[in-house]
């Protein structure tokens, strides 16, 4: 059997299904434009069916300016199934297992058809924003050449993501969230590289000052939640420093500033069933995922 490597132990090769991208008529229209770390977090945290969002489903927002020009936004969620492949959502373990091994995954094409179908254009700037296995395709995308020759990706922001040992060129400027107590990002067994492009801000949540994030400091899980991480995002634009303005001023160039205008739409992934196989190829070829 064939299979691939994660942090040097072989896993077997998961056997990959036909993607269908489908536009959610419903979740189409004008929106208020994310302006920031924390409100692009509360668009990811939309996403997830616990919060009323539609399972396997990223958020692209179109950022129309007042010069003319155009920008995107893409939200990506984080783990919604345990499975390995055998479920229809593509935001599951498999997934995880792919990205962790450099391989291409269902997620990321997800993202790059969303795209497609938006009409976004290879010379408009794009901002990545994930939680969780959200972050990890994010930065799987933002470091593959094949996706950069479409898209011009402008900034990326991941909380509580494993990504340490994934790469972004220089040019993209990359805000990591992280907590102390939040197990998820150290899954990778690495410290995040400490790069002129990279900042990596780490929040202590038992000495936080609210009582809600305190109390999140004593579950891992709640630590790791995204609505905790958007209060977290808050807090470091309110501290700030020198790296976290350089990145706010590259995701300023994507969001834009007054008169810009924001459409809303979401693209649904789904694994077809092995029966469907021979009718769903032709909507998403064998070798799709992450573009590398």
């Amino acid at each position: 059997m064939t299979g691939t490597a994660v942090a040097g132990v072989a896993v077997p090769e998961l056997r990959r299904r036909p993607l269908r991208v489908t536009a959610r008529l419903e979740a189409t229209g004008p929106t208020t434009p994310p302006t920031d770390a924390a409100t692009l977090l509360e668009r990811v945290g939309a996403l997830y069916p616990r919060s009323g969002g539609t399972a396997g489903t990223v958020g692209v927002d179109r950022l129309d300016h007042p010069d003319g020009t155009r920008s995107w936004v893409v939200a990506i969620p984080g783990t919604q199934a345990m499975s390995l492949g055998t479920g229809a959502n593509p935001m599951d373990m498999a997934t995880n297992l792919r990205l962790m091994a450099t391989a291409a995954d269902d997620t990321g094409l997800l993202v790059t058809r969303a795209l497609e179908q938006s009409g976004a254009r290879p010379d408009e700037p794009v901002l990545l924003a994930g939680h969780s296995q959200g972050g990890m395709v994010a930065m799987a995308l933002a470091g593959s050449a094949a996706f950069t020759a479409r898209h011009r990706v402008g900034a990326v922001l991941t909380a509580g993501s494993p990504v340490a040992t994934m790469a972004a060129p220089r040019t993209v400027a990359t805000l990591h969230l992280e907590h102390r107590q939040d197990l998820v990002p150290a899954l990778d067994g690495w410290r995040n590289p400490d790069e002129p492009h990279r900042t990596t801000a780490v929040r202590d949540l038992e000495v936080a000052g609210t009582v809600a994030d305190r109390l999140a400091a004593r579950s891992p899980g709640t630590a790791h939640e995204v609505g905790t991480y958007v209060r977290t995002a808050g807090v470091v634009a309110a501290v700030g420093g020198a790296s976290v303005r350089e990145w706010e001023r590259a995701a300023a160039g994507v969001l834009g500033g007054p008169g810009t205008t924001a459409v809303h739409r979401e693209f649904t992934g789904e694994r077809a069933e092995p029966g469907e196989r021979a009718r769903a190829a032709r909507l998403s070829p064998a070798s799709g995922g992450s573009p590398r």
